[in-house]
């Protein structure tokens, strides 16, 4: 599928081929690996913001450079010019999912956002019995921690009515974490409240201890 949602036929290109870029010699490389002509950078800028809704800003670059230098390494390209038509080619859109996760941000904690959960407790108390099933989406829901603190504060105000959390996110990788359930509760533990009775609500097979 394309950017615009439109179906895509298998190898049509995503977008038009990038123009011949120029890169001087002496930036190509460096102790670290490939570096990124001011063109190319914005080329994939361009790339990201309209396959994904991110704006990858100047600042940023480095980052770039830092994920998807592996990327160019796997396939031996000298630019990132190289490794762009690749990924607009249409051929490869196992690679574009790649890139999309290597690029997107998951930071993420429980109860990351204590606004939108003092919303969801406000919505609770005034229906707390809401006919049919309550449905919540959460997007961009990263590695999880997000929709089981939805979860958790539906068990605090004891709704025990139907219900379902709908989690997505652009990153595969993300998404295959938070359904592996899988958390270290140390690096977890000022979120969650001092490992109180939030943490009491996982289940042995959502949290982790380390050693």
């Amino acid at each position: 599928m394309s950017a615009d949602g439109r179906l895509q036929r298998p190898g049509q290109p995503l977008f038009p081929a990038a123009p011949a870029i120029r890169t001087p010699a002496m930036q190509l490389m460096n102790p670290r690996g490939t570096q990124i002509a001011e063109q190319e950078f914005g080329l994939f800028q361009t790339l990201i913001r309209r396959l994904a809704g991110i704006a990858l800003a100047d600042s940023k670059r480095t980052l770039l450079v830092g994920h998807l230098g592996r990327r160019l390494r796997h396939y031996g390209f000298a630019t990132y010019t190289r490794y762009y038509h690749l990924l607009v080619s249409g051929e490869h859109p196992q690679e574009v999912q790649q890139m999309i996760d290597l690029l997107a941000t998951n930071e993420t904690y429980f109860f990351r956002e204590p606004q939108h959960f003092d919303f969801l407790r406000d919505v609770l108390r005034k229906q707390p019995q809401r006919a049919g099933i309550f449905r919540i989406w959460s997007d961009a829901s990263s590695t999880g921690e997000e929709p089981y603190s939805i979860a958790m504060v539906l068990a605090e105000h004891h709704h025990h009515g139907p219900r379902e959390i709908f989690a997505s996110d652009l990153s595969c990788t993300a998404l295959a974490k938070a359904r592996s359930g899988g958390y270290f509760i140390l690096g977890h533990a000022e979120s969650l409240g001092g490992l109180g009775s939030r943490l009491q609500m996982l289940q042995p097979t959502v949290y982790r201890h380390p050693g």
